[in-house]
């Protein structure tokens, strides 16, 4: 993050920067969707702050959300079907079809545990 550390949240209570980060252009903000998506495994406040800076990059979300999606992280897919990929627009949203598809159809045996294949067939259901 660089020279822009003084300006990232130092905590899920950090309500300033988190408002502030908020505001940025979303060209601004682009470079810091990996670590912004790192919040949501969190499950704290901040992991919600997190979503609500990261939806307004809606395309620029689709291949990280989907390599998270494609991994090994049960509930990080969990935390990003349910805090950014469920609120988003139709459009974006189908961009994932496939990846939920496969979510849904055969999801391993952690991805069940945390519902993440409820979660893929929810979203399809929904969008399809």
């Amino acid at each position: 993050m660089n020279n822009e550390d003084e300006y990232w949240p130092r905590s899920a209570e950090d309500r300033e920067r988190w408002a502030a980060l908020r505001a940025w252009e979303p060209e601004r903000l682009e470079p810091h969707i990996p670590a912004l998506l790192a919040w949501l495994k969190t499950g704290d406040a901040g992991s919600e702050e997190a979503a609500a800076a990261l939806l307004p990059l809606e395309y620029a979300l689709v291949v990280p959300i989907r390599s998270i999606l494609k991994g090994g992280d049960a509930r990080w897919k969990a935390a990003v079907l349910e805090r950014l990929v469920a609120d988003m627009p139709k459009d974006i949203a189908l961009e994932l079809a496939p990846d939920l598809l496969t979510l849904a159809m055969s999801a391993s045996e952690s991805d069940l545990e945390e519902g993440v294949d409820e979660l893929a067939e929810d979203m399809l259901a929904r969008w399809l």
